[in-house]
């Protein structure tokens, strides 16, 4: 695979590593029991929030996604951007470090995003219910969040082996 190909992929793996870490912290993933509800239900219940901050807490979720689709479609565009640069005729590596560094800081705003979040949601929660919050969030994510991670690059990795380059231009 060539240079700018791999900065892609790169890149890339990068953002969807970004939307999945943010997914994770806000919502958990994937069934701990069979037919016990999801993990994000189970946390809920575990809260037992009150009307009002059930309320609360689905206008932030609610907000967060819009951030977080927003965000994302920064990126995919800033990454086409890069690819276009990459493809130029005559690359400017300038223009190409430039591009990088502004897919950087929109990764990381992403990921401030889910920051945010978490913190906007403990607000609201009363002291029993933040330690309640703190302790469901910390080991079980660590172990999806690695394994998620592992499967993507797999899933990736094999992607990139079964696409086909695309013919260079005859021009």
């Amino acid at each position: 695979m060539n240079r700018g190909g791999t900065m892609k992929s790169i890149s890339l793996y990068k953002a969807v590593l970004c939307s999945l870490f943010v997914f994770a912290i806000a919502f958990g993933q994937g069934k701990e029991r069979p037919n016990a509800g999801s993990p994000r239900e189970r946390l809920m219940e575990k809260l037992n929030l009150s009307e009002s901050q059930k309320k609360d807490v689905a206008k932030l979720n609610a907000e967060f996604a819009k951030q977080r689709v927003e965000q994302q479609a920064k990126i995919k565009v800033a990454a086409i951007d890069l690819h276009s640069l990459l493809k130029a005729d005559a690359p400017e590596r300038s223009a190409i470090e430039k591009k990088i560094n502004e897919i950087s800081d929109l990764q990381s705003q992403n990921r401030m995003l889910a920051v945010d979040h978490w913190f906007s949601i403990n607000k609201l929660l009363n002291p029993d219910q933040q330690k309640i919050w703190k302790s469901v969030l910390d080991r079980p994510l660590r172990a999806r969040f690695a394994a998620a991670m592992g499967h993507l690059r797999n899933r990736m990795m094999n992607r990139s082996r079964q696409r086909p380059m695309p013919p260079e231009s005859q021009e």
